[in-house]
């Protein structure tokens, strides 16, 4: 798949899209997820529009049931209601996908 990291292996790597934001937003979500102790970035969007906000690290297909990406999962949500209190119109992570 195009735009699809992959390690030096040629394994293809998956993670999850947490948001796709605008370029004044992005960085804002990323941080905060990082001060919550996920690794989240910001990369380009398909539409040159918005940005797309990810959490890493990324894992191998088919290991998406490992112990680490559950407990991943399972974070999302927290950290997403957390983000949307933080400040009105914000939104959970709710639509949160692999990807």
């Amino acid at each position: 798949m195009p735009g699809r990291p992959t390690a030096s292996n040629g394994f293809v790597w998956d993670y999850f899209v947490i948001a796709h934001a605008t370029p004044e937003t992005a960085p804002a979500l990323a941080a905060f997820c990082r001060e919550q102790g996920l690794e989240a970035s910001v990369v380009s969007d398909h539409n040159g529009v918005l940005r797309k906000v990810i959490v890493t690290p990324g894992y191998a297909e088919g290991a998406r049931r490992s112990d680490e990406v559950q407990e991943l999962e399972r974070r999302l949500p927290e950290v997403g209601l957390r983000w949307k209190s933080s400040r009105r119109g914000n939104a959970d992570f709710s639509g949160a996908y692999p990807e």
